[in-house]
């Protein structure tokens, strides 16, 4: 079964603390803000006991600039 795009949501957020998270060393460009990736699908499974089941995947990452 394929996923319903009607049951997809998601969610960006950035981090607005402008300062870097580490100092760079050598040749790498300084690490500064994050951003998170929130992705919810509902889903209802094929025997109707119970649902719709919220499920969520959620990934942080630093940004170099």
């Amino acid at each position: 079964m394929l996923l319903d795009p009607a049951h997809v949501g998601y969610d960006v957020t950035w981090d607005q603390n402008n300062s870097p998270t580490r100092v760079a060393s050598n040749f790498e460009k300084p690490v500064g803000n994050t951003v998170t990736v929130t992705v919810t699908y509902d889903w209802l499974p094929e025997v109707y006991l119970v649902g719709p089941i919220t499920l969520t995947g959620k990934s942080t990452l630093p940004m170099a600039y």
